[in-house]
């Protein structure tokens, strides 16, 4: 489970980087439109929980982007992040 979280972190992160350029708003305004809290937000960019089903869909919705992307999918990341993965291989 960590393994998902530190890559959904760091996919998060940049997500919500990139969406702050884009739109020129917060961290605290994407709270604000999201409804989700200032404090989950910093534990998702931590690493340190992983959003729900419905939370990850509000998430995805305001930052535009699929789902998928939050889960590692490429060989490299499979590795890196995947356990499942590695014991398979």
């Amino acid at each position: 489970m960590k393994e998902r979280n530190e890559y959904f972190a760091s996919v998060f992160s940049a997500e919500l980087n990139h969406w702050k350029q884009l739109t020129g708003k917060t961290q605290s305004e994407f709270a604000e439109i999201t409804r989700i809290h200032p404090n989950s937000i910093s534990r998702y960019k931590k690493g340190d929980a992983f959003p729900t089903p419905p939370v990850l869909a509000v998430i995805c919705e305001t930052l535009n982007v699929e789902e998928s992307i939050f889960y590692p999918n490429t060989p490299h990341d499979l590795i890196k992040y995947d356990p499942a993965f590695r014991q398979a291989i």
